[in-house]
């Protein structure tokens, strides 16, 4: 949670989360959350150019991924949920 608001998310603003459902996946949620932030759910074997429409649509401020899934190079504020826990 810290993290992210580190990146300026706020209440009400909206956090996707990319990555398979594992232990990744109920943290990242978990400091969305308490950030009181809105998570966007969002399948990591979707193609690219559709995750970013995606984040795009529902006016993402900050994408969580897992260091295993590919790089969401379009987007600013993209991080792991490794780097986010060890901020």
């Amino acid at each position: 949670a810290g993290c992210l608001q580190a990146l300026g998310v706020e209440a009400g603003d909206t956090v996707a989360v990319s990555m398979p459902k594992d232990i990744g996946q109920i943290v990242s949620v978990l400091g969305i959350l308490k950030a009181g932030a809105i998570y966007v759910p969002v399948p990591p074997d979707q193609p690219l150019a559709r995750r970013i429409g995606i984040y795009k649509g529902a006016g993402v401020k900050c994408v969580l991924t897992s260091a295993d899934e590919p790089d969401e190079h379009d987007i600013d504020k993209a991080l792991t949920w490794q780097q986010a826990i060890r901020s």
